[in-house]
């Protein structure tokens, strides 16, 4: 009974989150110059609340082999033994390499750990994201711009002044 208590609690805090972290999201996004193209090819808007490409728990093994396939949105928890990957993430993201195409809101624990934008707390031997809105605690870190704190042994933030700084480092 509590395990079945705590996935809907769970569930229901990710898909209230998200409503409350869409104008968080909007107000605090860098933008990328023209010129230059976007890491992942087109980016999709933010997903709404009606959505058929949302799930509340993806499984998988090594992506594209996950349930469900293809590219989508998140919204609960995603467990990847090997290799897990999805456009948007709301929620936790457990396994061996996580992957993120545009925004993660939420906790991604992993061995590497990869975002477009975070929005919450990355834990692994290898973190990485574009735009960080939170915490990153790893053996490296890297964002290219945060809004955060990052605490590990290598801690990279190349928008600053001084890009990189061991042990703990930050930018507001």
């Amino acid at each position: 009974m509590n395990k079945w208590f705590l996935m809907v609690a769970l569930v229901l805090c990710s898909f209230f989150g998200q409503l409350f972290a869409e104008g968080t999201t909007q107000q605090w996004m860098l933008t990328r110059p023209s010129d230059e193209p976007e890491p992942f090819g087109e980016r999709r808007s933010q997903f709404s609340l009606v959505n058929w490409e949302t799930t509340p728990l993806a499984l998988g093994l090594v992506a594209p082999v996950q349930l469900p396939w293809g590219d989508w949105d998140v919204r609960g928890i995603r467990v990847s033994p090997i290799y897990g990957r999805c456009v948007n993430l709301t929620g936790l993201d457990v396994g061996f390499i996580n992957a993120v195409d545009d925004d993660l809101i939420g906790l991604q624990a992993g061995v590497f750990n990869g975002a477009y934008r975070a929005f919450g707390l990355q834990m692994g031997v290898i973190n990485f994201a574009y735009y960080l809105k939170g915490l990153q605690i790893g053996f490296i870190n890297y964002a290219e711009g945060a809004r955060g704190i990052q605490i590990g042994v290598v801690n990279v933030i190349t928008n600053t002044k001084l890009g990189f700084f061991p042990i703990v480092y930050g930018s507001f």
